[in-house]
């Protein structure tokens, strides 16, 4: 068990992603007149963000038993390096543990772009008032 993960749903609480690496992955909650979702996990990062990061906290990740040492820090970092410049290399992507759907920034930001939608669709009501 993650230590930072959500296994259960409040009230007002809608699961609305899920995958084999956490049953709730996203959410959206509902308090009052207020609604807002909730990720488990960073659309916005590529291989090159995660290279960014594993390089700004390569030290916590060997000190915490992820990566080795400096040199296998430094490899990690690379072969993250080239999946970010060449994505469509499945062998790299699969020997880093990495599914093809993060790859594919539209797979990768698909519920963002719902919610973003589902936002404007519910202004989109409010401004027309109540059918009647």
């Amino acid at each position: 068990l993650n230590p930072d993960e959500v296994v259960a749903l409040g009230d007002a609480t809608a699961l609305l992603a899920a995958n084999a690496w956490s049953g709730v992955q996203a959410v959206s909650v509902e308090r009052g007149r207020g609604r807002f979702w909730a990720l488990q996990w960073h659309p916005e990062y590529d291989p090159h963000e995660v290279a960014a990061l594993c390089r700004l906290r390569k030290g916590e990740l060997i000190e915490q038993g992820t990566l080795a040492d400096d040199g296998e820090a430094l490899a990690y970092i690379e072969r993250l390096e080239a999946l970010h410049d060449a994505p469509s290399d499945a062998a790299r992507a699969a020997s880093l543990g990495v599914a093809p759907a993060l790859l594919d920034f539209e797979q990768r930001t698909v519920e963002v772009r719902n919610w973003l939608a589902s936002l404007r669709e519910e202004r989109a009501r409010q401004r027309r008032g109540p059918i009647g």
